[in-house]
């Protein structure tokens, strides 16, 4: 059985309040522990967690340690973890994967470039969600009129 160390963990999530998205990744390796949070209005909740992970992936410099996605979303890590089969093919299911197509495909190549990477549905979310709703609070406030 692998080890929390031995692998990286890119946890994503995504919190809405009023049209206004907060993305959230958390990168675990080890004892090391980096969060990145990003704002975004309008745009669906896929989206969001699309460009969280893609996020993720791309702040990881080695791309040979082995690599769990963790999402909330049960449609994401079921698509995702059928990256190969489907995407490969170019085959979108729904309109909203034929207007998430770019992201889908990056997603593709980012992922091409890992020795081992997975996904899992497990995400439980915690203290990530506060920080979201805190950033998008302060997000509000600065762009009132």
């Amino acid at each position: 059985m692998q080890k929390e160390s031995d692998k990286i963990s890119v946890l994503c999530h995504a919190v809405e309040k009023g049209g206004i998205h907060c993305k959230v990744v958390v990168l675990k390796y080890g004892k090391h522990v980096k969060t990145f949070y990003d704002i975004e209005e309008d745009i669906s909740h896929e989206k969001a967690i699309l460009c969280a992970i893609i996020v993720g992936l791309s702040k990881i410099k080695n791309t040979s340690i082995p690599t769990q996605i963790n999402v909330e979303s049960k449609y994401l890590a079921e698509k995702i973890s059928d990256l190969g089969n489907l995407w490969k093919m170019k085959k979108f299911d729904t309109q909203k994967e034929l207007e998430n197509r770019g992201l889908w495909c990056w997603l593709l190549d980012l992922s091409d470039k890992f020795d081992k990477i997975s996904i899992v549905r497990n995400y439980k979310v915690t203290s990530e969600s506060t920080g979201c709703l805190k950033k998008i609070e302060e997000y509000i406030y600065a762009h009132e009129e």
